[in-house]
């Protein structure tokens, strides 16, 4: 069988083409949505929040997207250094890295160096509900105390 010739052979190629390239760009489109795509970006936010004394707290909001506070308890003796990230709306996604420094710069007396960066991720959290961790122990000694935090979020 011979090739087509024509003007009619020229249309159909570009008609399949097209067909090809929109097919394509569906799937594309699809997978994208799927995996984030530009619908839903990851923010990233980068903040050092020090905590001078036992006693005080340190705040940063981040406007209609989080809170970050940090804080510490009594804990036998010594005492507990929270980090938590409140949800000012519906999160799809937030990845946090927290590395915790006392008043030398290095890492806290008995958590040492190996324990001083917690990491974690949380999936849909709700306005409103928060995800926390915390080192201990963290001596008097150690404050005052820094937390270099690194926050990527995806909203819903």
């Amino acid at each position: 069988m011979a090739p087509r010739t024509g003007i009619s052979a020229v249309i159909a190629e570009v008609i399949i083409v097209a067909v090809a390239i929109a097919i394509s760009v569906a799937v594309a489109g699809w997978l994208m949505g799927l995996w984030g795509g530009v619908t839903s970006q990851e923010v990233y936010y980068h903040y050092f929040l020090i905590i001078n004394t036992p006693s005080d707290k340190a705040y940063q909001p981040i406007p209609g997207v989080a809170t970050i506070e940090v804080w510490s308890e009594p804990s036998g003796g010594d005492y507990k250094v929270y980090i938590r990230v409140t949800a000012l709306k519906n999160l799809a996604y937030i990845h946090v890295k927290a590395t915790i420094t006392n008043r030398t710069g290095g890492p806290p007396t008995y958590v040492g160096a190996q324990y001083s960066s917690v990491e974690w991720e949380d999936d849909n959290i709700p306005a409103g509900w928060y995800s926390e961790r915390y080192w201990t122990p963290i001596t008097s000694g150690d404050y005052p105390i820094k937390i270099d935090i690194h926050l990527f979020v995806r909203e819903s």
